[in-house]
């Protein structure tokens, strides 16, 4: 009986020092980077990463996270670039004065369709851009929102200006309100008239401080925060459950350096924050020298950080997708990779999106079908797309769930007008842009 007893509080000894070895504290480690010049802004999309460094757009692919590899970068007149945002094949780019458009196709390269001039554009620098659908948002600092219809992507037509008290410079949309980083305040607008925005409510920030990003997981935003001392650099939690009243109900103040974005994934929030100089310069008088880089918290409405990861340059935005952390940091695009608390992560499998896509027949003269095996739930996007990478019809948007579905195309686009015969892409991506996967399809309908 003895012996047995032994053995088994051996065994739990045993137990207890496997999870010892595999629970670990949360670490972010750098992966690579790549030179590119004054990185501003930047999103992530299947395995390229489109990054605006202010004297150009690049893109970057990064299906080895290690080696991160230039494919393309503007020149000539399309060389400034301070905000961008891509959707299906399109890409926005804003920068000083104005913004263009670009089409993506392949996804490695752009090709220019058109630009416009903003009137009555105003400074400092705002990066604020994102369309929705055929309605694109731009902040332009002291000016305000600027709303376009870009149905027509040759033919921007400005369909109105909303004027903020300060200066614009980020925002945030979901669903029908836009939450919009401004100076010293968070602002909320309903925007589901684009023509006619319509305040709801806003939410001032304490002391004299600049807000200047805002990312919202319903029901809290969070809003980063700071003044000229340049060590005082908060994050304030902000309940927008009733977007009429918004509360400041929490607020992190251990950042180091200035917080310039924030980014929230799953109860993580990270926090990309400039650095100063030492104050040899007259400008930086009064301000001690701060370290930029990435701060971490946890939970819904944190009041301390986890961790922080020094970039050694200012860290100007970060872009999370999964584990890792896309960083444009002064000079160079950073990946990074969050180590998260638990067990060791390479005893984790990812779920893929889908096992099976088929689309039959093909070549095909009447009705294709789309038969996917979803192993996951997701929100995804299902369109057709000509061989120049313009959408010609959306077959569905919306939630998925575990197990098989199926689509139809009748061989029309969304004016249901008959499209030529010819070579299309059916493709499946999710609305966060984390996957996107493609089958090339013949249509042999024609125009009838």
């Amino acid at each position: 009986m003895k012996s047995r007893l032994d053995f088994i509080i051996l065994f739990c000894i045993f137990l207890i020092s496997l999870t010892v070895q595999t629970v670990r504290s949360d670490s972010i480690e750098r992966l690579g980077a790549i030179k590119t010049g004054s990185p501003w802004d930047n999103q992530a999309v299947g395995n390229y990463v489109y990054l605006a460094n202010r004297a150009a757009t690049v893109i970057i692919d990064i299906s080895d996270s290690t080696n991160p590899v230039l494919t393309y970068s503007t020149t000539g007149s399309l060389q400034w670039s301070l905000g961008l945002f891509v959707q299906d094949s399109l890409i926005f780019v804003i920068d000083w004065g104005d913004f263009w458009i670009g089409r993506l196709f392949p996804p490695d390269s752009i090709k220019f369709i058109t630009w416009y001039d903003l009137p009555n554009s105003m400074l400092p620098e705002p990066w604020g851009i994102e369309a929705r659908d055929t309605i694109l948002y731009i902040a332009n600092s002291g000016r305000g929102l600027y709303i376009f219809n870009v149905k027509d992507p040759t033919n921007p037509t400005l369909i109105t200006v909303y004027d903020t008290p300060h200066a614009l410079t980020e925002f945030f949309i979901l669903d029908t309100l836009i939450y919009l980083a401004d100076g010293d305040s968070v602002i909320i607008l309903n925007i589901s008239n684009p023509a006619s925005p319509q305040h709801v409510g806003a939410v001032d920030i304490p002391g004299i401080r600049w807000c200047r990003d805002v990312h919202v997981v319903y029901p809290y935003a969070y809003a980063t925060a700071y003044s000229s001392a340049g060590t005082d650099g908060r994050i304030y939690i902000i309940d927008v459950s009733d977007p009429s009243t918004p509360t400041i109900v929490g607020m992190i103040d251990e950042i180091r350096g200035d917080p310039r974005a924030v980014f929230v994934n799953d109860d993580y929030i990270y926090i990309a924050s400039w650095s100063w100089d030492p104050p040899i310069k007259k400008e930086n008088k009064g301000r001690p020298e701060v370290k930029g880089g990435i701060s971490v918290a946890q939970g819904i409405v944190p009041d301390s950080l986890i961790i922080s990861y020094d970039t050694l340059v200012s860290a100007n935005e970060v872009f999370v997708r999964g584990n890792l952390l896309l960083v444009p940091a002064a000079g160079s695009l950073q990946v990074l990779y969050h180590h998260k608390t638990g067990i060791a992560e390479e005893g984790k499998r990812k779920t893929p999106l889908i096992s099976k896509f088929f689309v039959f027949p093909n070549p095909a003269k009447d009705r294709i079908t789309c038969k996917l095996q979803f192993k996951k739930s997701a929100r995804i996007i299902l369109g057709v797309y000509d061989e120049l990478g313009r959408k010609t019809r959306e077959i569905y948007r919306g939630p998925i769930i575990p197990g098989s579905m199926r689509f139809f195309w009748d061989g029309r686009d969304n004016n249901r007008k008959n499209v030529p015969s010819g070579e299309y892409f059916i493709t499946i991506s999710t609305t966060d842009g984390k996957y996107n996967e493609s089958k090339k399809v013949i249509y042999l309908g024609g125009k009838k």
